[in-house]
């Protein structure tokens, strides 16, 4: 019944709407005239669009060059990932069986069950991966 009494006036209210949102133009315009305004407003959007644009083009070069800078801070000038280094290896396969299983889980969270004991089994994998690297990284594993 409650819902009964809430829907009733919006279904009145969205009755009135439609009837006072019907608007009928005054005056009827010309396909030729109609053309010719919208020429007209193109082209004195076209100055506005190209001073966006250089505007967009400055921005997004100041953020390239902000992004590389990061990067060329982070990974060392330009150095690229070894996989043949016995102790970095190790930190790639953590970080990536832990990314795999993130999304393997979530999506068998969401979809099927499967799918979220392959993530946990990625995870776990990337856990394993973690303590090679650590127990290779400080030494105590040749």
């Amino acid at each position: 019944m409650k819902a009964l009494r809430t829907i009733i006036p919006l279904f009145v209210l969205a009755f009135f709407l439609v009837s006072f949102t019907t608007a009928k133009a005054s005056v009827a315009v010309s396909e030729e005239k109609t053309s010719e305004m919208l020429q007209q407003k193109a082209s004195e959007n076209e100055g506005i669009v190209a001073q966006m644009t250089s505007k967009m083009e400055k921005r997004f070069a100041k953020k390239a060059a902000k992004i590389e800078k990061k990067l060329a801070k982070r990974f060392g000038n330009g150095e690229k990932v070894d996989f043949n280094d016995p102790v970095d290896k190790w930190m790639w396969f953590w970080i990536f069986g832990w990314a795999a299983g993130f999304l393997l889980y979530s999506f068998g969270w969401f979809v099927a069950a499967p799918f979220w004991y392959l993530g946990y089994l990625c995870m776990l994998a990337g856990t394993v991966c973690l303590i090679v690297w650590l127990l290779k990284k400080s030494g105590n594993m040749d």
